[in-house]
């Protein structure tokens, strides 16, 4: 009986060391006073049986949540858009610490709201490696980026329009060494150069920062970047480290 129970108190003593060492970040004043990182907006956790697209007792309750989830990302747009008056921020990368933390989520929502309110938009998938914008507006990978930067396809064939009116979509491509050679020279900035002269906004969903170089790579050539921070599951400690 002892021993069942030294067994136990070392199995609980090491998950709670487990997740003191992992630390994840659960509040906004981890982030501003630990992190010194400005919030530009929250957004709720939505419930399981409407992320995984069960049918609620009451449809109703599903109008409810899109509502809260809409307006939440039209409140962090009309921050975009009070910040790119200010300061000139057009070309926009979102990026996060590691993968799973939301930024692709991000970028998409947040493109579409800026469409709704009638800016010319674009998102562009620069998670070159790991791609999947795509399927978040139910588009093919290919022709994209990485065909573009090659120069196989013209800028203007690989764009493709959304169901949103005002938004549009460049997915990444397929992926090659030799593209990841043309992003170490900077040659992304080029592409972003011609953007800027066809759209309002252009929204970057980069690479997770922390397990590659490309987000680095391709940040030189950006005017901002919000970083996607996932409650309960970003890591303090890999935050700080992305975002210094």
């Amino acid at each position: 009986a002892f021993a069942g129970c030294g067994v136990l108190a070392l199995i609980v003593g090491g998950i709670v060391w487990l997740e003191s060492a992992a630390r994840r970040i659960s509040t906004s004043k981890e982030i501003t006073s630990g992190l010194q990182m400005p919030i530009m907006g929250t957004l709720p956790i939505m419930p399981n049986w409407l992320v995984q697209g069960r049918n609620p007792r009451r449809n109703g309750r599903s109008a409810i949540w899109q509502s809260v989830w809409t307006e939440s990302i039209d409140s962090a747009r009309t921050m975009m858009l009070r910040d790119a008056a200010v300061e000139s921020r057009q070309i926009v990368m979102v990026a996060s610490a590691m993968s799973g933390e939301g930024k692709t989520t991000l970028s998409s929502h947040l493109a579409t709201s800026l469409a709704r309110a009638g800016r010319k938009t674009l998102v562009i998938d620069c998670d070159l490696r790991r791609p999947t914008v795509h399927k978040m507006f139910n588009m093919n990978v290919t022709p994209g980026v990485c065909d573009v930067m090659r120069g196989e396809v013209a800028l203007e064939d690989a764009v493709q329009l959304s169901p949103q009116e005002n938004l549009y979509v460049l997915p990444a491509g397929h992926l090659t060494q030799a593209v990841l050679g043309m992003l170490a020279q900077g040659d992304i900035a080029d592409l972003f150069e011609q953007l800027r002269s066809h759209f309002d906004f252009v929204i970057v969903d980069s690479s997770p920062i922390l397990p590659v170089t490309d987000s680095l790579l391709v940040g030189q050539h950006v005017d901002a970047v919000i970083f996607s921070i996932r409650r309960d599951v970003s890591r303090y400690g890999k935050v700080a480290t992305a975002y210094q």
